[in-house]
């Protein structure tokens, strides 16, 4: 019997490992998000992606009964073997299960299952609200027992490989044991500087002390109004500005100029249309310093469904945290110039500029802080 698995029981390990990595991360993510159309397609995703794995689990195992797996080492004392067959019969099986589960609750909900968009799905069950709420629960239960099972399968993959010193892991691997080796490095080494580097240089945004503002004019007059949410992920490192990178999220609904008639305007279908178009955002990576602590940031703003290039001129100034000598805080302010017109911010009787004028003043406060 060969000691190591066949190309396609790799093939088919890889790709469902990377399946599951992608969707409990979509499943962290999408639950954190209100109601919005990112939200509904990231649940689409979702069920998409876990259908498949449900398919490609079935042909796994097919595969497996009639291509046994390389045994254990005999080395291996009985408890590890039994360990590592009880390991692997619960991650079968909830590869299984959680599609199911998922599969149910959707039903139950009332939201059919169409693959990719394409292939209607049965539904195991009617709108029933008791089910797709067990089933819910059930689904979420599974989703945290598999991220445990992945942490002790993979814990015990790197313990055989680098205290064991076996074939467990390699065998598993692309190519031979020194390629495989090589990958196990390659993953750890990139893997323990790849979250130092961004723990280190990622800001965490003070919401709270944080504000986005804008300016336009109302027949030649100031207006000025600013949005209530939003969002900011953040890396930079005053040393290394041009691997500096900004993703900013607003939350279009929450625009506000002080005026009850104009908030409820802005909104709609002529201004901000949030409906379809619940967020803006801007997306910017390297930082081009331009003097003392001062940036010119190039980045594409996404506005109701036009993109734009924008510059963005920033001051960004840090220092020691007062209150926690770990922490550094920072403090960045600045503005740019958006055309209103290019992303039809007021259409119909509003797209003129002789009554709004096109150029919209938009101005940052942002507080962060990070570790050292």
């Amino acid at each position: 019997m060969t000691q190591h698995y066949t190309s396609i029981a790799k093939f088919f390990h890889w790709l469902t490992a990377i399946a599951v990595i992608i969707l409990l991360g979509l499943g962290m993510y999408m639950t954190s998000l209100e109601l919005s159309p990112l939200m509904l397609k990231l649940y689409s995703w979702h069920k998409w992606i876990g259908i498949s794995v449900l398919l490609v689990t079935v042909l796994r195992l097919a595969w497996r009964f009639t291509h046994p797996a390389p045994p254990l080492p005999d080395s291996l004392p009985p408890f590890m073997r039994m360990a590592a067959h009880g390991g692997h019969f619960m991650l079968y099986g909830l590869l299984i299960a959680m599609p199911l589960a998922g599969w149910v609750h959707s039903s139950a909900a009332g939201f059919p299952v169409v693959w990719f968009a394409v292939l209607p799905l049965p539904d195991p069950i009617g709108p029933n609200k008791a089910v797709s709420e067990l089933f819910s629960m059930l689904h979420w239960l599974g989703a945290w027992a598999l991220v445990l099972l992945l942490i002790a399968h993979i814990g015990a993959a790197l313990w055989h490989h680098m205290v064991k010193h076996d074939d467990v892991l390699t065998r598993m691997l692309p190519g031979g044991r020194s390629t495989g080796a090589l990958l196990v490095a390659a993953l750890v080494i990139t893997g323990s500087q790849g979250a130092d580097a961004g723990a280190a240089d990622a800001w965490q945004i003070d919401t709270e002390t944080s504000k986005i503002t804008f300016a336009a004019k109302q027949m030649n007059v100031p207006v000025t109004g600013r949005f209530g949410k939003f969002t900011a992920e953040i890396v930079f490192d005053p040393a290394a500005p041009d691997e500096a990178s900004i993703k900013l999220e607003i939350d279009a609904a929450s625009i506000s100029i002080g005026n009850t008639q104009a908030d409820q305007a802005l909104p709609g279908e002529e201004w901000f249309a949030v409906a379809d178009h619940p967020v803006a955002v801007f997306e910017a990576s390297g930082f081009k310093p331009i003097g003392k602590n001062t940036y010119e940031i190039a980045g594409t703003l996404a506005l109701k469904g036009h993109s734009e290039t924008v510059t963005v001129m920033a001051s960004i100034a840090t220092s020691p945290d007062a209150s926690d000598p770990q922490s550094l805080t920072a403090a960045a302010t600045g503005e740019a110039k958006v055309s209103r017109t290019a992303h039809e911010i007021g259409e119909g009787q509003w797209a003129s500029t002789a009554t709004i004028a096109d150029e919209v003043i938009v101005a940052f406060s942002l507080k962060a802080r990070r570790k050292k």
